[in-house]
């Protein structure tokens, strides 16, 4: 089972992606769900975990700076959806930078998402089948 966390300073939508989307049927377990930057890297280090969904702008520590610390430190390996309503060149160059699996603008359509995120486990599988 995919692992997930999801860091997303807007509560509405947070708590959207948390409870909307039916996980389990994508074989799929949301294990926290910060709300900045800050509190994402927390639960990075405090758990094992697949998959991060994160906004850009939230206070504290943007999703950008969350992805830099995170891969510069000692812990399993993840891959990541950048979810953000500002279409700015430079923060999709950083993404790309940082190896996002994927950049979707907000307002994010859900079939888009679950595609996104059963293309991403299709290719972790694919990864883990040649080892």
């Amino acid at each position: 089972m995919l692992k997930v966390l999801i860091v997303e300073d807007e509560e509405i939508i947070r708590r959207g992606l948390v409870y909307t989307i039916d996980w389990l049927s994508m074989d799929c377990m949301v294990v926290g769900a910060a709300e900045n930057g800050k509190e994402g890297l927390a639960m990075l280090e405090q758990y094992e975990i697949d998959l991060v969904i994160a906004d850009i702008i939230m206070p504290h520590m943007n999703g950008i700076e969350m992805l830099e610390k995170a891969k510069s430190m000692e812990i399993k390996p993840f891959k990541s959806i950048i979810l953000t309503s500002h279409a700015n060149f430079d923060y999709a160059r950083k993404s790309v930078h940082l190896q996002v699996s994927d950049y979707l603008l907000k307002p994010v359509d859900e079939e888009e998402l679950k595609n996104t995120i059963k293309r991403i486990k299709e290719s972790m599988e694919e990864a883990k089948n040649l080892f």
